[in-house]
């Protein structure tokens, strides 16, 4: 149905930030005509909404050899 368009939005941000460490971060916005999103203290009624994910990574690399 073309008026229940649904939307999909990622985006990743990674950096290096020294030889041994990098960092990430990344966002997720989805809204699904579909889904109803639940009740919660800021929403006080359940329904259609868009829904967030955050993500937030940090690693630790390290060579063996050459």
């Amino acid at each position: 149905d073309p008026d229940h368009i649904d939307v999909n939005l990622e985006v990743l941000i990674a950096a290096q930030l020294t030889k041994f460490l990098s960092a990430s971060f990344g966002i997720q916005a989805l809204y699904d005509h579909d889904i109803i999103v639940p009740k919660t203290e800021d929403n006080d009624r359940p329904g259609r909404g868009t829904q967030f994910k955050q993500v937030i990574g940090i690693g630790l690399s390290h060579s063996i050899g050459d």
